[in-house]
């Protein structure tokens, strides 16, 4: 008897774990958002969200039976505006036959003009938005938003794919909601990984052409507005200054023999410090990195190690360079990209609280940034 009963609690164990039906019963009654897209309303005061969203049915004719015509796409897009960003989610809602799911939002664009108004009502609304993930990246467009949501995904499934190896592979700034949000409260910038828009030619057919869309550079935020923009080489450095950037390449040159080279970082490293002085603080970006020379050409034919004291002359030189234009553009939007205020209150409190109400002006005007790099060769290449 005893052994019965221990039998019929192990069943009705065993049973209640088995629940998969449930949850697949769930599936079906739910829509998920994984791309999120915010423009300016077409009527003032208005915000236009879209949201991007998976088609499972589509997803799985195409991975189990090889289904499908291939114009069908396996996501969906869709757009309503209203006052608000949860006005507008409801209006997509309502005429919808599942619930929506927020919780799998992995990718947030938004357009060049809705960053010049502010971000502010986005961030709000995440903040109370429960559902909603910290997590998720957050990505600018300087070309038409509705183009890049529609991109082309050559080599994925769905767009917001796309996006998210744009913000997350190491090709640019992988800033996150958080990210903004602690910017935000803090009074300090930030910089988003901004992307452009084209046309290519399709590969199913050769006389189309179709959307598509590539990292352009960096959008330069204070606190909540977007203040300008950096090019890509430029944008790089603060990547690299802030740990997010992978695999960059450099080309440099020199006059003398009309040679040039290609280099390649299989490693990079970035941080900043600061230090006080008679005349305020002094910041210093450090800028690490090993690299192997993948190309040269030489007029003289010398060895590469003969030349390779030349070759990381001038690329001291150019990431130099291209560091102090970026320093310089951040300064003249007030953005303070680096976030240095979180490291002056660090490790100058008192400093920084007569300062932080006025930061973006101090930072224009008055704050001082150095760069120190320190670069090695793994290797010239097949040569050696």
């Amino acid at each position: 008897m005893r052994r019965s009963l221990l039998n019929i609690v192990f069943s009705l164990l065993v049973l209640s774990m088995m629940t998969g039906c449930w949850s697949k019963v769930e599936l079906d009654e739910r829509v998920f958002v994984n791309g999120l897209y915010l423009d300016v309303g077409k009527t003032p005061g208005t915000v236009a969200v879209t949201i991007s969203t998976p088609l499972s049915n589509r997803l799985q004719s195409g991975q189990e039976s090889g289904g499908g015509s291939s114009s069908e796409k396996p996501y969906s897009l869709l757009t309503q505006q209203s006052t608000s960003i949860s006005k507008a989610l409801e209006t997509i809602h309502k005429d919808l036959s599942r619930q929506l799911s927020l919780s799998e939002i992995k990718i947030i664009m938004i357009s060049q003009k809705y960053g010049k108004q502010g971000i502010s009502d986005l961030l709000e609304w995440i903040k109370r938005e429960p559902d909603v993930p910290i997590g998720a990246y957050i990505l600018v467009t300087s070309g038409d938003l509705q183009e890049t949501a529609h991109l082309t995904p050559v080599f994925e499934q769905l767009p917001t794919t796309v996006l998210l190896s744009f913000a997350s592979q190491g090709y640019m700034l992988n800033t996150t909601i958080r990210d903004c949000i602690v910017s935000e409260t803090a009074g300090l910038g930030f910089a988003v990984t901004q992307l452009k828009t084209g046309t290519i030619i399709s590969a199913a057919d050769a006389g189309k052409k179709e959307a598509w869309a590539g990292i352009q550079g960096a959008a330069l935020f204070q606190q909540d507005k977007l203040k300008g923009a950096l090019p890509y080489e430029e944008a790089k450095v603060i990547a690299w200054a802030k740990g997010n950037l992978r695999f960059p390449i450099y080309s440099v040159q020199w006059d003398e023999t009309r040679g040039n080279a290609d280099v390649k970082f299989t490693y990079t490293n970035g941080r900043t410090s600061v230090k006080m002085t008679n005349e305020g603080p002094v910041f210093t970006v450090h800028l690490k990195g090993r690299a192997s020379i993948i190309a040269k050409k030489d007029a003289l034919n010398r060895p590469i190690k003969d030349i390779s004291g030349i070759i990381m002359e001038r690329l001291n030189h150019r990431i130099s360079a291209d560091f102090n234009k970026s320093i310089k553009a951040s300064q003249k939007s007030g953005a303070d990209v680096l976030q240095l205020g979180f490291l002056l209150e660090w490790n100058y409190p008192a400093f920084w609280n007569n300062v932080k109400e006025k930061w973006p002006d101090y930072y224009s005007h008055h704050a001082k940034i150095n760069v120190v790099t320190n670069f090695s060769f793994d290797d010239f290449g097949k040569e050696y």
